[in-house]
């Protein structure tokens, strides 16, 4: 029986890299800290698989992470995959070294807002990236939503695709699951309404918006794209948080 297993040596800021290990404990993926270094490991990276496998299930594993810190967090850099190691049963270990670019960024914490009815409300910051994961495991909704967080930039066109795997798995049509939406509390109509017009309008936000043409008339006042982010980051964590099964 081979006792070689694999670890992924992560890169990023020192602070996100700590998040992470406070939040992944468990088998399936657990992030830690040793020698200034940090580490992924998962039951998943199997020792039967070569370097290149293991680094394609890593970098799944860091774009659902990546995704829920930044919910959890607000902005977060990403963590990216800087070396993928074998270890032998003697503890010697082979790299097999991945090449990063590096970017350099503010990083800054935040608190989760929502607006519902007309009434703000605080969204709690519970600790829940790992639950979020696990349940990407078996939701593809999740997944996706996770992974375009994870590996997007943010902007108008990421933040309607999010905002559609929403609408989407919560109602089906897209009447059905704004309604959804609206009836969970979790968004009211009129910052909905006013989200769309502005992502889907060239004149608000010019190269921007998600179409090319200028057919849509301009709002009277078109959201900015840091509201749409308060807009859609909130339901998010809502949605997400609503499939994580209660203890009674």
């Amino acid at each position: 029986m081979s006792t070689k297993r694999w670890l992924v040596r992560l890169s990023g800021s020192p602070g996100d890299l700590e998040d992470l290990a406070t939040s992944f404990t468990s088998d399936d993926r657990r992030v830690f800290k040793e020698s200034d270094l940090f580490y992924l490991t998962s039951s998943d990276y199997l020792p039967e698989m070569d370097a290149n496998e293991v680094r394609q299930r890593a970098l799944e594993h860091i774009q659902m992470m990546n995704g829920s810190a930044i919910l959890q967090f607000l902005n977060n850099r990403q963590v990216k995959i800087d070396d993928v190691i074998s270890q032998n049963q003697d503890g010697t270990r082979i790299h097999y070294m991945t090449i990063v670019a590096e970017t350099v960024s503010a990083r800054a914490r935040g608190t989760l807002s929502a607006v519902s009815n007309g009434s703000e409300r605080i969204v709690p910051s519970t600790p829940t990236m790992a639950a979020w994961v696990s349940l990407a495991a078996q939701d593809g909704a999740i997944q996706k939503a996770l992974r375009i967080l994870g590996e997007s930039v943010h902007d108008w066109v990421d933040l309607y695709k999010l905002y559609e795997v929403v609408e989407e798995d919560v109602g089906g049509s897209e009447k059905d699951g704004q309604k959804k939406i609206i009836r969970n509390g979790w968004a009211n109509k009129e910052k909905i309404e006013l989200f769309k017009h502005t992502a889907n309008c060239t004149k608000a936000i010019g190269d921007a918006s998600r179409h090319g043409h200028s057919r849509w008339e301009q709002p009277d006042k078109p959201m900015t794209i840091a509201e749409a982010k308060s807009l859609i980051f909130p339901l998010l964590v809502q949605w997400m948080d609503s499939k994580i099964p209660r203890t009674p």
